[in-house]
Parts: structure tokens; sequence; C-alpha cells
């Protein structure tokens, strides 16, 4: 990865400001992606930088377009190049540029919704956060490295909708939670769920926290009732033992993903504080 950095030309400031974010994606997508070779972990950890730094790009940018390609988005066409490399035409390949072009539509509506006033319905929020959290983009990008025998079209089955939502139901909200300080602190708190919820039910922090565990909760619940769901109508169709231990990988890299981001968010350093009201984000001295 500082190979890529240094490649496209980020400036001195910008270089080290990213080497920590360098060093947690790196970690990161050894978490998430735990059976990819060393070059393909390269692509994951790529993936997860521009992803990130776009996402950070998108919510301080004053939303014009430069005449100039920048080095992210130099980046992001070595990227799209590598993988398409990689993945070739297969339909896999397909489904990660929908994921992304999802994730890219839903940035914009969600931050123009931290500027209006009133209420926000939990279920606009899922909507809206759904994609904006990335766990679609980060399950199909998997689909390319761990999908070789399957027929591809099975990742079209409706029911994997459900257990993606969920999945980023969980992510969202536990991440919301973690960092609720830093957004509290940079007044940019709004569109937390954490806060919201807080605050629209008039909770105590002790209250909200119920709230928010008995939602996840619930989202797991989902989850794992389609998960069983899909096993059941899936797995009576593939062909021999090798496609049925490929779909367990595919459903694996879902738990992957769901662990190495709360695990993300526990273990950034862009969410701790020395007096953090969370135990878990305290810095130690």
């Amino acid at each position: 990865m500082i190979e890529k950095i240094d490649k496209f030309c980020f400036d001195k400031e910008n270089r080290e400001k990213y080497l920590d974010v360098i060093d947690n994606v790196s970690s990161f997508a050894r978490h998430m992606w735990p059976t990819l070779d060393p070059s393909q972990l390269s692509l994951g950890a790529q993936y997860m930088f521009v992803a990130i730094i776009f996402d950070d790009f998108i919510e301080t940018c004053e939303r014009k377009i430069e005449d100039n390609p920048t080095p992210l988005e130099n980046l992001a066409m070595d990227l799209n190049q590598s993988l398409t490399n990689v993945a070739g035409t297969q339909h896999s390949m397909n489904l990660l540029k929908t994921a992304i072009l999802d994730f890219i539509d839903n940035v914009i509506p969600f931050e123009n919704m931290k500027s209006l006033e009133g209420d926000i319905n939990m279920d606009l929020y899922y909507l809206l956060r759904g994609d904006n959290v990335g766990i679609r983009s980060h399950f199909r990008f998997s689909l390319i490295f761990v999908v070789k025998r399957l027929n591809s079209e099975i990742m079209s089955d409706p029911l994997w909708k459900y257990l993606v939502d969920n999945i980023g139901n969980i992510c969202a909200i536990f991440n919301d939670i973690t960092s609720y300080e830093k957004e509290l602190r940079e007044n940019d708190v709004r569109m937390n769920s954490f806060h919201f919820i807080k605050t629209q039910h008039n909770m105590c922090f002790e209250e909200c926290m119920e709230y928010c565990e008995k939602e996840i909760d619930y989202c797991y619940d989902q989850y794992f009732m389609h998960e069983k769901l899909i096993i059941q109508k899936i797995v009576p169709t593939l062909k021999d033992k090798e496609e049925v231990e490929e779909f367990y990988k595919v459903i694996e890299q879902l738990h992957n993903i769901t662990s190495s981001v709360i695990a993300w968010a526990l273990e950034s350093t862009r969410f701790k504080s020395k007096n953090s009201m969370f135990v878990e984000l305290q810095l130690s001295d």
C-alpha cells in the first residue's frame, strides 16, 4: 500500500495523514478476508483505503468536479483495473460495481439529511445507512475471490439482501455508538442513531444503550433466520461437495465482515479518547 500511495503522488502532508489509515486497513483486510493470499489482501487493503478516504472526502469537500484527476481518483482507477484483471467479466465484478454505485448514489442524500430538521424515522435511517455503511460492497468484493465453482447467479437471490441489510444495520448501530463522542465533539451527530434515539425518546445514556442492544439483538435474529432460509433453499440445488463448501465460505464472509467492522470500531484511534464514557474506547496512558 505504501508503494501505491507514493506511486500516485500523495503529497507529504497527506501521506503522513493517511499512514494511520493504511495501518488500520491492512489489519482490517487480514481480519475480514483471512483466506486471501498476499496479493489479494493487498487489493483488499487498497479497496478499503479508497472507500474510507472517499467517504471522508465526501463529508468535507466543496462538491465540485476537478479538472484533473486527483491522487485518490488515480488510485481508484488502478484498483478498478487490478480487480478487472483478477475477475475478468464475471458476474461478481458487476455486482461489486453496482454496490459501489449504490454507495455513491446514497452518500449525498445521507449527508443532506444532516441539514434537515425534525425527528428521524428508524426505517428511513436504515434505508439510507444501509449502503452508506458499505457492507454490501465489502461482501461483493469478497465474492470476486471466493466464488470460483458456484454459479454466480445464485448471488442474485433476494434472500441475500436480507442477510446483508441486517448485517449492515448491526454494524451501523455499533459504529454509531462507538463514534458518538467523536461526532458530538465535531458537531456532526445529526445522523448518528445513538444520538437521535437518545434525544427523540428523551432517554438517559443507559436507557439508550439498552434500546440499541435490543435493536441489535433483533437484527441478529433476523439475520440468522434468513441465513437458515437461504441454506435450506440453495444447498439442495448444488452439484457436489466442493460447491457446498464454497457456498458456506460465502456465508462465512458475512460473519467475518461483521466481526471485522465491530473490531474496527473498537480499535480505531479515531473514536478513542482519554475520558470516553465507554470503557472500551478509553485511551491508556
